[in-house]
């Protein structure tokens, strides 16, 4: 068995639009499995992290052309939300209007 550290695996997994620190993030929510601890160092099983590529979809087009971070966020269908003075709904409706659908996902 092929063990890479940390820092080989993060590299591994840095390709477009995916950075350094998400590359990093991906290993520690266990991506590529359970690492093997060694004192003061993390080891992958290298096949395991060449095998995260092959699961990986295309990066996000908006994150490659411009190279800024970008925010995902998943949003619930639209749900009564009588409890709330400011807003009687929750969720994603796109067919509310537009400032309703702000004040809906801003909560």
């Amino acid at each position: 068995m092929e063990l890479w550290t940390e820092r080989q695996a993060t590299a591994h997994l840095m390709v477009p639009g995916v950075r350094r620190d998400a590359a990093r993030s991906a290993l520690k929510a266990g991506v590529a499995g359970r690492p093997l601890q060694v004192r003061n160092a993390l080891l992958y099983d290298a096949e395991a992290v060449r095998a995260v590529l092959g699961r990986m979809e295309a990066p996000c087009e908006i994150q490659v052309r411009t190279g800024r971070p970008i925010f995902v966020a998943r949003v619930a269908p639209r749900m009564p939300d009588p409890d709330n003075p400011w807003r009687s709904w929750r969720g994603a409706d796109v067919l509310a209007p537009r400032p309703e659908q702000l004040a809906a996902v801003r909560s």
